[in-house]
C-alpha cells in the first residue's frame, strides 16, 4: 500500500501539474523532515526517520506528501472550505512487536471535508469530516481544532487544541484487536467510539528568500477505552517535527 500511495501522489501531482499550468497562482517547495515519534503499542519503541517534504499550490489545488490533494471552494478573509483525498500512514507494522505479531495495517486514504473559521485576530476554529474510501475499514472521523496565532519574541507560535473522535470501525483498526487476530495473550477488542484529545505548537522562520524551517511538537492524550487496548501500554504520545524547504 506504501508503495501504492508513491504511485498515486506522483501521478497526481503530474496530472494536476498539466491541467493547471496555466493558473498565475503557482507554488512550489520541496524538501525534508525528520519525525521523532513515541509509540502507544505494547512492546513497540519511539520511531526516528527522514521523509520528503513536498508541496504543490496551483490555483485552488493544494498537494502535499502528507495532507495528500485537496481544493479549496471557499478560501476569504475569515471562512474556508475544502475537499480532499489524504492518506493515513499504517500505525504500526506487525514486526514492530510480539504483541502486533500477525497484525497485519495498510496505509488506506480518507476522503475529507474540511472547513476552517476566523473568530478573532489570529484565533481559528477548524472542522474536519474524514471518511476512510478505501475499503480496508470503512471508518470514520470528526476532527475540530481551536489554534492560536501568537508572536513570542518577534517569532511566530501557533497553539492548537484539538479532539479527534473515530467511530467504532476506525478505532477497532487503529487500536483494536479484531477476532481474526485473537491469540492466548491476545483477546478481541473494541474501544467503540472514542475522541483523543491533542495539543500541538507550531512555528516556522526564513532562513533566506527561499528556504524556510519549521517545527511541530505534538502531544496525544488516549482515553481509558483506547488504553484498555491489550495492544496498548500508554494513554499518551509525543511526536516532534523539524524540516526545511525550499520554495520556487
Amino acid at each position: 500500500m506504501d508503495k501504492i500511495f508513491f504511485s498515486l501522489f506522483s501521478v497526481i501531482s503530474v496530472c494536476f501539474g498539466s491541467v493547471l499550468s496555466a493558473e498565475t497562482s503557482t507554488k512550489f517547495s520541496v524538501g525534508f523532515a525528520y519525525i521523532n515519534s513515541e509509540s502507544v503499542y505494547d512492546g513497540a519503541g519511539s520511531t526516528s526517520s527522514f521523509m520528503p517534504s513536498i508541496d504543490a499550490q496551483i490555483g485552488k489545488v493544494k498537494i502535499g506528501f502528507e495532507q495528500g490533494v485537496s481544493y479549496q471552494f471557499i478560501d476569504n478573509q475569515r471562512f474556508g472550505i475544502s475537499a480532499a483525498i489524504s492518506p493515513n500512514f499504517r500505525p504500526y507494522k506487525s514486526s514492530d512487536s510480539a504483541m502486533l505479531s500477525d497484525m497485519n495495517r495498510k496505509t488506506t486514504f480518507d476522503g475529507v471535508i474540511a472547513g476552517s473559521l476566523k473568530i478573532a485576530r489570529g484565533s481559528t476554529f477548524k472542522l474536519k469530516l474524514a471518511r476512510e474510501i478505501t475499503n480496508e475499514f470503512n471508518g470514520s472521523l470528526i476532527d475540530f481544532s481551536f489554534s492560536q496565532f501568537l508572536p513570542i519574541g518577534g517569532q511566530p507560535v501557533i497553539f492548537s487544541l484539538g479532539s479527534k473522535n473515530y467511530d467504532s470501525k476506525r478505532s477497532e483498526y487503529f487500536f483494536g484487536v479484531m477476532p481474526s487476530e485473537v491469540e492466548v495473550n491476545r483477546p478481541a477488542y473494541s474501544p467503540g467510539s472514542v475522541g483523543t484529545t491533542y495539543l500541538s505548537v507550531s512555528t516556522f522562520f526564513n532562513v533566506t528568500s527561499n528556504v524556510s524551517a519549521f517545527a511541530n511538537i505534538n502531544k496525544n492524550f488516549l482515553p481509558s477505552s483506547i488504553h484498555g487496548s491489550p495492544i496498548v501500554s500508554k494513554n499518551s504520545n509525543t511526536s516532534a517535527l523539524l524540516g526545511v524547504s525550499y520554495s520556487f
